[in-house]
């Protein structure tokens, strides 16, 4: 009789991240989505997103982002994995310092009951403050181990508050295993006293099926746009919040439009605090009929408008590794950024793909948006550089690493389990 052969562990994951998309917002953290699908190949992943109840009570009846959430259903099913929608009690302007205790409260029965019944072999956070904390304080009551991961604001700006600093360099610290989506965000981490040692940077992946180069023409004609031959077109996508530095943006163009010997079109999609601030700004730089908003839209409709463009342009004054740069790298368009974060680590003059410029300079990104635009790029070159980081290639290190933790082997990985693209 043969001797059986050992398989490998499946590990179950617990991914626990409120960047996850539900009923009322489909498009909310559509990243984690796509990685834990890709994880769900190979472990049996299950995921907490844990959601704010808000009051709505006089005033706070104008915070329609979050009361919005009470009607998502406690627990659903996304691509085979069960998700469930813990919500915690949250005061706007007022519960910022107690976000991650009261993450915590509402978390920390249902890991403790579902380590049991899944006997869940490993926790990933994604998201720093509040659900890395969270989750941290979980994990070392249950005894599980942990590996957090950094994305951007949670490393980039939630650290400038005090209280929020020592408890994001508590947990960066005491977890087990910490993970960047780039190299800039790891080296905040180190400042904030991390072992270097103790962090792997694992970029955001990037759906090749749907994010591909495209004929311009045909995705304008798609979205309905008549724009003249001569013409050039700059696209945002992004919040309009004051740390995407759009109103620099809009100043560059009032700028370049002095400066360029062909028209161009400016469309903004996304929504945010700052939009009537924007749109005044707008009005005051004569830009009306050069500059678009376009609210927000749905992912599967950002690669047309991508393929619609000349350049994606994003202004930040501060970032992680922006997926809508990568996006607009697989689809073969150039990109004009600020050079923070990540995005300095594929997007340069050198690569041929684009250029990057000092945040908050409208006079340097103008000019750096008229000598990209005025370029000839071949879609299929700038799109070479990246076609590595699919999702499987991002699974697989991510599954490395928790397995690690875990102290279960990845034999799995070893083997191509996980397509790595």
């Amino acid at each position: 009789m043969a001797q059986d052969i050992p398989r490998p562990h499946r590990l179950n994951i617990l991914l626990v991240s409120s960047l996850f998309p539900n009923v009322k917002d489909p498009s909310r953290g559509i990243f984690t989505a796509q990685l834990a699908s890709e994880l769900h190949k190979v472990g049996n992943v299950t995921v907490i997103s844990p959601l704010p109840w808000a009051p709505r009570w006089g005033i706070l009846n104008k915070y329609q982002k979050w009361s919005k959430f009470s009607d998502v259903p406690c627990s659903s099913e996304i691509n085979g994995i069960k998700v469930y929608y813990p919500r915690y009690f949250l005061i706007p302007k007022i519960s910022g310092p107690l976000h991650s205790f009261l993450v915590f409260m509402a978390i920390f029965g249902l890991i403790r009951r579902l380590s049991r019944l899944l006997k869940i072999d490993v926790i990933n956070a994604h998201w720093i403050y509040p659900d890395g904390i969270a989750s941290l304080w979980s994990a070392k009551i249950l005894s599980l181990p942990i590996m957090v991961t950094g994305l951007g604001s949670d490393i980039n700006l939630f650290p400038e508050k005090y209280l929020k600093r020592i408890q994001i360099a508590f947990c960066l610290k005491a977890a087990h295993r910490v993970s960047a989506v780039s190299a800039a965000l790891k080296q905040k981490m180190v400042r904030l006293g991390v072992p270097e040692n103790k962090i792997v940077v694992i970029p955001s992946g990037i759906d090749f099926n749907r994010f591909s180069p495209a004929e311009r023409d045909v995705c304008r004609q798609k979205l309905g746009l008549t724009i003249e031959a001569q013409e050039k077109t700059v696209l945002f996508v992004g919040h309009l919040v004051k740390v995407k530095g759009v109103e620099y943006l809009l100043h560059a163009i009032a700028l370049m439009k002095e400066k360029a010997s062909f028209p161009c079109r400016v469309f903004l999609i996304g929504e945010g605090d700052l939009r009537s601030d924007l749109e005044r700004l707008v009005r005051r730089l004569n830009l009306t009929d050069c500059v678009f908003f376009q609210g927000p839209k749905r992912h599967h409709e950002i690669p047309i408008w991508i393929g619609a463009s000349d350049l994606l342009v994003l202004p930040s004054l501060q970032e992680g590794l922006p997926n809508v740069v990568l996006e607009a790298l697989a689809c073969g368009r150039p990109v004009v950024a600020s050079n923070v974060g990540g995005i300095p680590e594929v997007v340069s003059e050198a690569r041929d793909n684009g250029m990057v410029c000092p945040p908050g300079n409208p006079q340097i990104l103008s000019e750096a948006l008229l000598k990209v635009l005025q370029k000839a790029y071949l879609p299929e070159s700038i799109q070479s550089a990246i076609r590595h980081l699919t999702w499987g290639f991002v699974a697989e290190r991510y599954y490395r690493e928790l397995s690690v933790i875990a102290g279960v082997s990845h034999r799995s990985c070893e083997e191509g389990v996980i397509p790595k693209g």
